[in-house]
């Protein structure tokens, strides 16, 4: 938004989980409305709601900041086409975890929890530059064992099964 010579910027930084966060309780709100009896569902979520939606508006506006504009107040294509390029080059790995995390939540109910965990699991290390073997292997063994005991035999919640079967 342009002011005169200036003009407003919003951060490129640390939007994405607040709007996250403001995205899941304005759901889960509308969520506890459904319920019935909602005047007793919403005591604590109301409150909570408010909070929350004080607190994101309060950080998108602390995140704005004041640029000199350019010559003619605008920005040519070409820089607008280099600044997108800067930013998925600075949040390159940020971008390969969320697509990691979309391909793996359908790949459960495909693939069942103890495949695909195991999978995104090795490419989250691999990501993050994890290149002992021994690790790569044993702490998503481990790992997922010790959930699958926990959800099968301890809390009797049966987790989903692939087209292996496990």
């Amino acid at each position: 938004m342009k002011i005169g010579k200036y003009r407003l910027v919003f951060n490129d930084k640390g939007w994405f989980i607040p709007l996250l966060i403001l995205i899941y309780t304005i759901y889960y709100y509308f969520e506890t409305i459904r319920l019935p009896h909602p005047e007793v569902h919403n005591l604590l979520i109301r409150p909570v709601v408010y909070a929350i939606v004080v607190l994101v508006a309060l950080h998108f506006i602390a995140n704005l900041r004041r640029e000199p504009s350019g010559e003619d107040g605008s920005e040519g294509p070409e820089v607008k086409s280099l600044q997108l390029r800067q930013v998925i080059r600075e949040n390159r790995r940020f971008l390969l975890f969320i697509l990691q995390t979309a391909i793996y939540l359908p790949l459960i109910s495909l693939l069942g929890f103890v495949l695909a965990s195991a999978l995104y699991m090795v490419g989250t290390m691999l990501q993050l530059g994890v290149r002992n073997v021994k690790v790569l292997v044993l702490l998503p063994l481990i790992s997922l064992i010790g959930l699958a005991l926990m959800f099968e035999t301890w809390l009797n919640i049966t987790i989903p099964k692939g087209i292996f079967g496990f």
